[in-house]
């Protein structure tokens, strides 16, 4: 049952039962510009404008279709609330296999791009008989890191 309902349901169990036992009438007294409502006798320096009349208190078929109305919302915000958890379970494992991806691409990047920087310098130190293979080389790990690693 969700937290909240329990004092909802509680409140509404104390108002049913204090309507019933504390079904009183109210006077509207009105004295000097001022208006109060008493459940006794007006107080000194005013006078009974209105008497209202105490409602009456909720039938046991009320009473039980508020509680049943109140059980099937009870209910609802469970199964709500059960949808809430499952569906940030879900948003935080693949919010986890999304960083996990990344941290893999990251470091394939890096492996990728330390290869490049050996082509490079390879190419630099290469002989004029090894400098077409040199080349070859590093325009393949430029290609593969461009290809892996660029944004956009």
């Amino acid at each position: 049952m969700h937290p909240l309902l329990r004092p909802a349901l509680a409140c509404c169990a104390l108002v049913f039962a204090a309507s019933a036992a504390h079904a009183q009438t109210i006077q509207r007294c009105e004295g000097g510009g001022t208006v109060t409502y008493s459940n006794g006798p007006c107080p000194p320096g005013t006078q009974a404008a209105r008497t209202l009349a105490p409602s009456a208190p909720p039938d046991a078929a009320e009473g039980k279709a508020a509680r049943e109305r109140a059980q099937r919302e009870a209910r609802e915000l469970d199964r709500i609330e059960r949808e809430r958890k499952a569906e940030e379970a879900r948003a935080e494992k693949q919010r986890q296999a999304n960083a996990k991806k990344d941290e893999a691409k990251a470091r394939e990047c890096r492996k990728l791009a330390l290869r490049l920087d050996q082509a490079k310098d390879a190419l630099a130190r290469a002989t004029l008989a090894k400098r077409a293979d040199a080349e070859r080389k590093a325009r393949r790990a430029e290609e593969q890191y461009e290809l892996q690693c660029r944004q956009g």
